[in-house]
């Protein structure tokens, strides 16, 4: 039991900010540097990319969270609003998923 412990993964979330790695802590950056893949929205890609480095992005997380169809989840009717709750509890279930996967490979 206890080997199995060691060997789980780690998961960081890390707030990058509004001003990017300038402004970021040096622990913040030096943690994206060790990290084995990363999931960020496209925008903290570019704006890390010098820590990112040639690491795997799997996902944006805000990607599905604040729309449907392109279209903001406030402007959708009753009908669209059921779908994309539908879809958003799908995509969270898959990622939740996905990332245990990798966490329990360690």
């Amino acid at each position: 039991m206890k080997d199995e412990v060691l060997k789980r993964g780690k998961f960081y979330i890390i707030g990058t900010g509004p001003a990017g790695p300038k402004m970021a802590t040096l622990q913040a950056l030096n943690t994206i540097k060790k990290m084995d893949v990363i999931l960020a929205s496209y925008q903290d890609t570019k704006l890390f990319e010098d820590y990112i480095g040639e690491k795997p992005v799997l996902f944006d997380p805000w990607e599905g969270f604040w729309d449907y169809e392109d279209k903001h989840f406030l402007m959708l009717n009753k009908e669209e609003m059921e779908k994309f709750r539908t879809r958003r509890f799908h995509l969270r279930d898959e990622r939740v998923e996905k990332m245990k996967e990798l966490l329990n490979q360690g």
